[in-house]
């Protein structure tokens, strides 16, 4: 196994951790840099350590008991870069609630290796796993050109 197949099972233990409430294993493969970026399925982006490793606490507090699979769309690694495409698939209390929950997030994740192993430098996982409408999609309008849609 590549190093980059050993580091996105490491990815997805974490995972696996977060849905259980617990983010250390995730914010132990995140680059420590001030560039590094997540953008959240409950909304928002931050970027910098501090903020997005406050970030994973706040996420991993609202899951319990988890379990988490994963499907995926594409992967490609070109050197000391990666990015990896797929659908994660969790059930797991969420916020305090006793009874599981389904979640399906598209996720992407960006990997670069810094002093000689592979670290994330951004992670992004909303919850648009369909498609969608125009309608659903466009705060009030979009106009291109002449031409509107609302």
């Amino acid at each position: 196994m590549s190093s980059i197949e050993v580091f996105w099972e490491q990815y997805h233990r974490a995972v696996a951790s977060l849905v259980k409430g617990d983010s250390e294993p995730f914010k132990a493969i995140f680059s420590n840099r001030e560039d590094i970026s997540l953008a959240s399925p409950f909304g928002g982006v931050v970027q910098g350590w501090i903020p997005v490793t406050s970030l994973l606490d706040q996420s991993a507090k609202l899951y319990s008991e988890g379990t988490a699979t994963f499907h995926p769309i594409t992967k490609f690694v070109d050197g000391n870069f990666s990015f990896l495409v797929e659908m994660e698939e969790y059930q797991a209390k969420l916020g305090g609630r006793p009874e599981f929950s389904p979640v399906s997030l598209r996720t992407t994740s960006i990997s670069r290796v810094e002093n000689g192993g592979w670290r994330l430098a951004h992670v992004h996982s909303d919850p648009l796993t369909a498609s969608r409408s125009l309608e659903s999609v466009v705060k009030d309008h979009l106009c291109v050109g002449s031409r509107c849609y609302f």
